[in-house]
């Protein structure tokens, strides 16, 4: 299940309360799918994946006032500087597929510019890469089965 969201736009919190403050979150246990944290200041977001997506946003959590955060150094630095208030989180897509992980967090990277992001250059690059190499296979299949025809 994917969410109606434009790429590249800062996030308020709805009604429904699909983004939640950082400090105050809680999902339904086991969720799994791909997460995002937004900073509501600049727009800026980290997106990761989990397979239990509320441990793991209780793990970025921990890390942030611990001062550990070692996935997102600019994160860390924008939390001791903003405050975890600054922060919403939200899930961006139900994964039921465990397998499906890896794949639609690139996806969802590759949606994005690098410089909207707190996930680091290289996860971008390998996202961006990834999703290329899809759907150039996906065109490359469906091309040499139809030489295979003829």
């Amino acid at each position: 299940m994917q969410e109606n969201r434009v790429p590249g736009t800062a996030q308020k919190k709805t009604k429904q309360g699909r983004y939640k403050r950082i400090d105050v979150v809680t999902f339904p246990t086991h969720i799994s799918g791909v997460y995002t944290i937004i900073n509501r200041v600049s727009g800026k977001q980290y997106i990761g994946q989990s397979t239990c997506i509320n441990d793991r946003i209780s793990k970025h959590r921990s890390l942030l006032s611990m001062g550990l955060h070692h996935p997102s150094i600019q994160l860390q630095h924008d939390d001791y500087n903003l405050g975890p208030e600054a922060f919403d989180v939200g899930i961006l897509e139900k994964v039921p597929d465990k397998k499906m992980l890896r794949q639609r967090e690139n996806y969802w990277i590759s949606a994005y510019k690098v410089t909207e992001l707190y996930n680091t250059v290289r996860d971008h690059q390998r996202a961006t890469r990834a999703h290329k190499r899809k759907q150039y296979d996906e065109q490359y299949i469906q091309g040499s089965l139809f030489d295979f025809i003829n």
